[in-house]
């Protein structure tokens, strides 16, 4: 069944729609902005678009549904993604359990929230930072990382099995990340179209084998591919 609610409604409260297994569909009105712990928890939800209104979601909120694409609104404003005080929370993060694979993100946000069933994402045009553990053990296979996105944090991309190959698209303002933003993850190509700083000074891509370079590219970062003994090829494009 479907649920729309009106547009007068700003906030959601934790469980309100907890275990109505009925709710396959679920309209979320533009003027929330707040949606509480395991809100829609046990539902049946396939598909759901978080309106740029909404600044916080709890956790658990949107976790035990049919979630098999998300779409996540465009804003300036950052979205904050609510943890539990403690690690003994079951279904901590807001998607969990979901088969979730297809994610539109719009926005910059804070905290964990997607599964690691995730394999497809895209991002829209606002300016994005990634924080930590955002997608660590996702599904990827190929990675591309458009000029809006401006920083990724430790451990973003870390334990991602299937991540072979991470292009950094052009554009005038530098992407920082950390040594540790693809941590076990095996990289073996890496496509750099615009400068990156890299924090930190563990080896950032060791499974690397192929570099490519931009032309808009005016400097390597300290130690930057340090320890990857595998690269074999480097050229420029």
């Amino acid at each position: 069944s479907e649920v729309s609610l009106s547009e007068g409604l700003t906030s959601i409260g934790c469980m309100a729609f907890k275990g109505c297994t009925a709710i396959s569909q679920i309209d979320l009105p533009e003027n929330l902005t707040t949606i509480g712990n395991y809100a829609f928890d046990g539902c049946s939800i396939t598909e759901l678009t978080i309106p740029a209104s909404v600044t916080s979601v709890g956790w658990g909120a949107f976790a035990n549904n049919q979630l098999a694409s998300l779409t996540i609104a465009d804003s300036n404003e950052e979205i904050t993604f609510e943890e539990p005080p403690s690690s003994s929370y079951v279904y901590a993060i807001p998607f969990d359990n979901n088969p979730l694979t297809d994610i539109y993100i719009g926005r910059s946000w804070s905290g964990k929230a997607f599964p690691p069933t995730v394999s497809g994402l895209t991002f829209g045009s606002k300016e994005i930072n990634i924080p930590s553990d955002a997608f660590k053990g996702c599904r990827f296979k190929s990675l591309s990382i458009p000029a809006n996105v401006k920083n990724i944090s430790s451990l973003a991309f870390a334990n991602c099995a299937s991540l072979s190959s991470v292009t950094v698209e052009n554009g005038d303002s530098p992407l920082t990340m950390s040594t540790g933003t693809f941590n076990s993850s095996p990289v073996t190509d890496f496509v750099m179209n615009r400068d990156c700083v890299v924090k930190g000074y563990s080896s950032f891509m060791p499974q690397l084998k192929r570099l490519t370079v931009g032309e808009k590219v005016t400097q390597m970062p300290d130690t930057v591919f340090r320890a990857s003994t595998d690269l074999i090829t480097v050229k420029s494009l």
